[in-house]
């Protein structure tokens, strides 16, 4: 009896031994890759993040909105656009479409890396917008 439970824990061992060199993740170092955002500085503070449905990372800051697809980075400049409009939602309305809303109620539509001003329809936004919301039926509404 003393020999077969002396076998049985010399095979859990030996088992044990074999799952942990097999599945570890020891070379998990070598696999992640940074990269790093080239435009930033250190005085950027981020305001949002946001990823569509291709992957694209839409990061938006103090400086300006990075558009960056995992190798390639794009880089709109709030001088193209008016410095004090810090963002405070994005959301996508279709493919490739974002908006972006502003802490000062303007509003902001990407479009295939084409940045500009999109109005609502029925009345000017003259408060903050925290958050974009879009149905079903890709009807946006502003909270």
């Amino acid at each position: 009896m003393l020999k077969a439970g002396l076998a049985n824990k010399w095979t859990l061992f030996l088992c044990l031994f074999w799952c942990h060199a097999v599945f570890s993740q020891n070379g998990l170092q070598s696999i992640l890759v940074k990269h790093p955002f080239q435009t930033l500085t250190a005085r950027t503070s981020y305001q949002n993040m946001y990823q569509d449905q291709k992957g694209w990372f839409y990061v938006a800051t103090s400086d300006g909105i990075i558009m960056y697809d995992g190798i390639n980075e794009w880089f709109i400049q709030h001088s193209e656009v008016i410095a004090e409009h810090h963002i405070s939602a994005i959301a996508e309305v279709s493919d490739g479409v974002l908006l972006m809303a502003s802490y000062d109620g303007n509003i902001y539509m990407i479009n295939d890396r084409e940045f500009s001003d999109w109005k609502p329809k029925n009345f000017p936004i003259n408060v903050a917008i925290s958050k974009i919301v879009i149905d079903q039926l890709n009807n946006v509404s502003l909270k």
